[in-house]
Protein backbone atom coordinates (compact mmCIF):
# COMPACT_ATOMS: atom_id res chain seq x y z
CA UNK A 1 0.00 0.00 0.00
CA UNK A 2 1.52 4.05 -1.02
CA UNK A 3 2.55 5.69 1.88
CA UNK A 4 -0.60 7.60 3.97
CA UNK A 5 -3.01 5.52 2.58
CA UNK A 6 -4.12 3.33 5.57
CA UNK A 7 -3.88 7.05 7.72
CA UNK A 8 -6.22 8.57 5.04
CA UNK A 9 -9.11 6.01 4.72
CA UNK A 10 -11.55 4.18 6.57
CA UNK A 11 -11.85 0.50 6.26
CA UNK A 12 -13.75 -2.43 7.88
CA UNK A 13 -11.52 -5.81 8.38
CA UNK A 14 -13.95 -9.13 9.03
CA UNK A 15 -11.60 -11.67 10.99
CA UNK A 16 -14.44 -14.93 11.13
CA UNK A 17 -14.44 -17.96 13.14
CA UNK A 18 -11.68 -16.08 15.44
CA UNK A 19 -10.37 -18.26 18.54
CA UNK A 20 -9.27 -15.30 21.01
CA UNK A 21 -8.23 -17.90 23.80
CA UNK A 22 -5.15 -19.58 21.49
CA UNK A 23 -4.55 -16.80 18.86
CA UNK A 24 -3.21 -14.30 21.53
CA UNK A 25 0.25 -13.42 19.34
CA UNK A 26 -2.49 -12.26 16.95
CA UNK A 27 -4.46 -10.33 19.11
CA UNK A 28 -1.20 -8.67 20.21
CA UNK A 29 -0.43 -7.67 16.90
CA UNK A 30 -4.25 -6.55 15.93
CA UNK A 31 -4.10 -4.57 18.59
CA UNK A 32 -0.80 -2.17 18.17
CA UNK A 33 -2.47 -2.43 13.96
CA UNK A 34 -5.87 -0.91 15.24
CA UNK A 35 -3.88 2.15 17.55
CA UNK A 36 -1.47 2.96 14.64
CA UNK A 37 -4.40 3.10 12.07
CA UNK A 38 -7.68 4.48 14.65
CA UNK A 39 -9.52 4.85 11.63
CA UNK A 40 -10.05 0.59 10.67
CA UNK A 41 -12.83 -0.85 12.62
CA UNK A 42 -12.71 -4.62 12.94
CA UNK A 43 -15.36 -7.65 13.56
CA UNK A 44 -14.63 -10.77 14.63
CA UNK A 45 -16.42 -13.59 14.64
CA UNK A 46 -16.40 -16.63 17.31
CA UNK A 47 -18.48 -19.37 18.53
CA UNK A 48 -19.76 -19.47 21.96
CA UNK A 49 -21.77 -22.27 23.66
CA UNK A 50 -23.07 -20.02 26.20
CA UNK A 51 -22.86 -16.15 26.66
CA UNK A 52 -21.14 -16.19 29.65
CA UNK A 53 -18.55 -18.40 28.45
CA UNK A 54 -17.09 -15.27 26.48
CA UNK A 55 -16.44 -12.35 28.16
CA UNK A 56 -14.57 -8.93 27.20
CA UNK A 57 -12.43 -8.75 30.54
CA UNK A 58 -10.94 -12.46 29.57
CA UNK A 59 -8.21 -10.77 27.18
CA UNK A 60 -5.66 -7.60 27.88
CA UNK A 61 -6.02 -5.93 24.40
CA UNK A 62 -7.21 -2.45 24.21
CA UNK A 63 -9.47 -2.82 21.32
CA UNK A 64 -11.11 -5.96 22.60
CA UNK A 65 -11.80 -3.21 26.14
CA UNK A 66 -13.12 -1.11 23.61
CA UNK A 67 -15.70 -3.04 21.79
CA UNK A 68 -19.22 -3.92 21.72
CA UNK A 69 -19.94 -8.45 22.38
CA UNK A 70 -22.60 -8.93 20.20
CA UNK A 71 -24.54 -12.58 19.84
CA UNK A 72 -26.32 -14.39 17.21
CA UNK A 73 -29.26 -16.48 19.35
CA UNK A 74 -31.06 -19.46 18.53
CA UNK A 75 -34.87 -18.90 17.05
CA UNK A 76 -37.30 -18.68 18.97
CA UNK A 77 -40.93 -19.73 18.00
CA UNK A 78 -42.35 -16.33 17.45
CA UNK A 79 -39.11 -15.73 15.41
CA UNK A 80 -39.39 -18.61 13.54
CA UNK A 81 -42.89 -17.91 12.74
CA UNK A 82 -41.83 -14.46 11.27
CA UNK A 83 -38.85 -15.38 9.29
CA UNK A 84 -41.70 -18.30 7.91
CA UNK A 85 -44.05 -15.57 7.10
CA UNK A 86 -41.73 -13.02 5.16
CA UNK A 87 -39.83 -16.34 3.47
CA UNK A 88 -43.25 -17.67 1.83
CA UNK A 89 -45.26 -14.19 1.49
CA UNK A 90 -45.29 -13.66 -2.01
CA UNK A 91 -44.91 -17.76 -2.84
CA UNK A 92 -48.22 -18.75 -4.49
CA UNK A 93 -47.46 -22.35 -4.21
CA UNK A 94 -47.63 -22.38 -0.41
CA UNK A 95 -50.95 -19.46 -0.33
CA UNK A 96 -52.93 -22.17 -2.38
CA UNK A 97 -51.68 -24.89 -0.03
CA UNK A 98 -52.59 -22.69 2.57
CA UNK A 99 -49.11 -23.68 4.57
CA UNK A 100 -49.08 -22.17 7.63
CA UNK A 101 -45.76 -21.40 9.75
CA UNK A 102 -47.06 -23.50 12.23
CA UNK A 103 -46.87 -26.68 10.55
CA UNK A 104 -43.52 -26.07 9.11
CA UNK A 105 -42.09 -25.00 13.12
CA UNK A 106 -43.70 -28.64 14.13
CA UNK A 107 -42.01 -30.47 11.28
CA UNK A 108 -38.78 -28.83 12.20
CA UNK A 109 -39.23 -29.70 15.59
CA UNK A 110 -39.79 -32.78 15.40
CA UNK A 111 -36.19 -33.45 13.45
CA UNK A 112 -34.68 -31.93 16.22
CA UNK A 113 -32.23 -29.68 14.50
CA UNK A 114 -31.01 -26.67 16.55
CA UNK A 115 -32.84 -23.32 16.08
CA UNK A 116 -29.93 -21.52 15.31
CA UNK A 117 -30.99 -18.50 11.98
CA UNK A 118 -28.59 -20.78 9.53
CA UNK A 119 -30.71 -24.06 10.53
CA UNK A 120 -33.87 -22.62 10.15
CA UNK A 121 -33.29 -20.69 7.09
CA UNK A 122 -31.62 -24.15 5.41
CA UNK A 123 -34.47 -25.89 6.50
CA UNK A 124 -36.76 -23.24 4.86
CA UNK A 125 -34.69 -23.16 1.67
CA UNK A 126 -35.14 -26.95 1.16
CA UNK A 127 -38.65 -27.21 1.47
CA UNK A 128 -38.94 -23.95 -0.78
CA UNK A 129 -37.22 -25.96 -3.34
CA UNK A 130 -39.65 -28.62 -3.36
CA UNK A 131 -42.03 -27.25 -5.17
CA UNK A 132 -44.61 -29.26 -5.42
CA UNK A 133 -44.31 -29.25 -1.70
CA UNK A 134 -46.41 -32.17 0.52
CA UNK A 135 -45.63 -33.18 3.92
CA UNK A 136 -42.95 -35.85 3.46
CA UNK A 137 -41.21 -38.16 6.28
CA UNK A 138 -39.06 -36.60 8.65
CA UNK A 139 -36.65 -39.33 7.33
CA UNK A 140 -36.19 -37.73 3.98
CA UNK A 141 -36.50 -34.49 5.09
CA UNK A 142 -33.69 -34.66 7.53
CA UNK A 143 -31.87 -36.96 4.90
CA UNK A 144 -31.94 -33.22 2.74
CA UNK A 145 -30.93 -30.93 5.41
CA UNK A 146 -27.47 -33.38 5.98
CA UNK A 147 -26.79 -33.50 2.31
CA UNK A 148 -27.15 -29.67 2.04
CA UNK A 149 -24.83 -28.94 5.25
CA UNK A 150 -22.45 -31.10 4.55
CA UNK A 151 -22.36 -29.97 0.52
CA UNK A 152 -22.79 -33.27 -0.89
CA UNK A 153 -22.87 -32.10 -4.51
CA UNK A 154 -19.78 -29.62 -3.89
CA UNK A 155 -16.90 -30.95 -6.43
CA UNK A 156 -14.42 -30.28 -3.35
CA UNK A 157 -16.06 -32.77 -1.05
CA UNK A 158 -16.89 -35.52 -3.61
CA UNK A 159 -13.11 -36.11 -4.47
CA UNK A 160 -12.14 -40.02 -3.17
CA UNK A 161 -9.22 -38.27 -1.17
CA UNK A 162 -12.05 -36.30 1.10
CA UNK A 163 -13.92 -37.89 3.90
CA UNK A 164 -17.31 -37.75 1.68
CA UNK A 165 -21.03 -36.68 2.36
CA UNK A 166 -21.79 -40.44 2.91
CA UNK A 167 -18.79 -40.96 5.56
CA UNK A 168 -19.87 -38.44 7.88
CA UNK A 169 -23.54 -39.76 7.56
CA UNK A 170 -22.17 -43.23 8.23
CA UNK A 171 -20.30 -41.63 11.44
CA UNK A 172 -23.28 -39.67 12.65
CA UNK A 173 -25.52 -42.84 12.79
CA UNK A 174 -22.31 -44.59 14.56
CA UNK A 175 -21.80 -41.65 17.11
CA UNK A 176 -26.03 -41.40 17.31
CA UNK A 177 -26.00 -45.20 18.51
CA UNK A 178 -22.60 -44.59 20.38
CA UNK A 179 -24.83 -41.52 22.55
CA UNK A 180 -27.83 -44.03 22.86
CA UNK A 181 -25.83 -46.90 24.48
CA UNK A 182 -24.46 -44.58 26.70
CA UNK A 183 -27.57 -43.59 28.36
CA UNK A 184 -26.84 -40.52 29.80
CA UNK A 185 -28.68 -37.60 30.23
CA UNK A 186 -29.92 -35.91 26.77
CA UNK A 187 -27.46 -37.98 25.70
CA UNK A 188 -24.67 -36.17 26.24
CA UNK A 189 -21.32 -37.56 26.04
CA UNK A 190 -17.64 -36.11 27.41
CA UNK A 191 -15.82 -34.35 24.84
CA UNK A 192 -12.49 -36.65 25.00
CA UNK A 193 -14.82 -39.97 25.09
CA UNK A 194 -16.56 -38.90 21.64
CA UNK A 195 -13.05 -37.66 20.41
CA UNK A 196 -11.85 -41.60 21.25
CA UNK A 197 -14.82 -43.13 19.95
CA UNK A 198 -14.48 -41.14 16.11
CA UNK A 199 -10.51 -42.35 16.58
CA UNK A 200 -11.95 -45.86 16.87
CA UNK A 201 -14.22 -45.56 14.24
CA UNK A 202 -11.78 -44.09 11.80
CA UNK A 203 -9.29 -46.98 12.68
CA UNK A 204 -11.72 -49.77 11.90
CA UNK A 205 -12.95 -47.98 8.59
CA UNK A 206 -9.33 -47.90 7.97
CA UNK A 207 -9.31 -44.00 7.45
CA UNK A 208 -6.64 -42.03 7.71
CA UNK A 209 -8.19 -39.08 8.55
CA UNK A 210 -7.82 -36.66 11.80
CA UNK A 211 -10.64 -37.11 13.80
CA UNK A 212 -10.42 -33.58 15.66
CA UNK A 213 -11.06 -31.62 12.18
CA UNK A 214 -14.56 -33.98 11.97
CA UNK A 215 -15.52 -33.56 15.13
CA UNK A 216 -14.58 -29.87 15.00
CA UNK A 217 -16.63 -29.87 11.82
CA UNK A 218 -19.84 -31.32 13.21
CA UNK A 219 -19.68 -28.74 16.77
CA UNK A 220 -19.20 -25.82 13.83
CA UNK A 221 -22.50 -26.97 11.65
CA UNK A 222 -24.12 -27.43 14.85
CA UNK A 223 -25.20 -31.08 14.73
CA UNK A 224 -22.94 -31.27 18.21
CA UNK A 225 -23.35 -28.66 20.77
CA UNK A 226 -20.19 -28.35 22.92
CA UNK A 227 -21.17 -27.54 26.70
CA UNK A 228 -18.54 -26.48 29.32
CA UNK A 229 -19.92 -28.02 32.71
CA UNK A 230 -18.33 -27.67 36.01
CA UNK A 231 -17.91 -31.48 36.34
CA UNK A 232 -15.97 -32.38 33.45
Amino acid sequence: LRSGFLESNSFVILIDNMDFHQHSSILTKLDSFLNDYPNIQLICTTTSSYEDTFQLYDFNCEFIKDSAVLFIKNFRTKEMQQLITKWFGNNKNFQEKKVSPNSIIKRFNKLNLPSTPLAVSMFLWIIEKQETYSPVNNAQMLENFLERLFRKNDVSFVYSSEFSYRNKEYLLTDIAFFMYESNNAEYSIKYEELREHIVDYLKRKMFSFLADEILNEFIENGLLIEVNTASN
